[in-house]
């Protein structure tokens, strides 16, 4: 265990370590990038996909707000997704299926966002 895994260790609470303990276990994430989704804060977004968006992005320990202040923005999915997303017929009926799957998305993608950022501050 290096310094910094050691750190995000000891920031991580046992309650923390057990409730996030699937997400700590992938490799992409482990116990140093919860530590980074548990400091991260989303501003809250006004759509129907946004209030699905929040919903994975609080179960992953990341904070929701209305203040923008040193808060990420909710990242979209890769626009050739949305794009497809978009294009398929438009079935009213379908309308809530399609908020949450770019609601699943956008989180996934906030996410990525969120630890790759924090790699980058760590590189020298």
């Amino acid at each position: 265990m290096d310094a910094s895994q050691a750190q995000a260790a000891a920031v991580l609470s046992k309650s923390a370590r057990l409730r996030f303990a699937r997400q700590i276990s992938l490799p992409e994430i482990g116990e140093h990038g919860q530590a980074r989704l548990l400091a991260s804060c989303v501003l809250r977004g006004t759509s129907e996909a946004d209030a699905v968006a929040e919903l994975y992005l609080e179960r992953a320990g990341l904070h929701v707000s209305s203040n923008d202040t040193g808060v990420v923005t909710l990242s979209a999915p890769p626009s050739a997704t949305e794009d497809f997303l978009r294009s398929l017929p438009g079935d009213a009926r379908l309308a809530h299926a399609h908020a949450w799957l770019l609601g699943s998305l956008s989180a996934v993608e906030t996410i990525k966002s969120v630890l790759n950022a924090h790699a980058k501050d760590e590189t020298p």
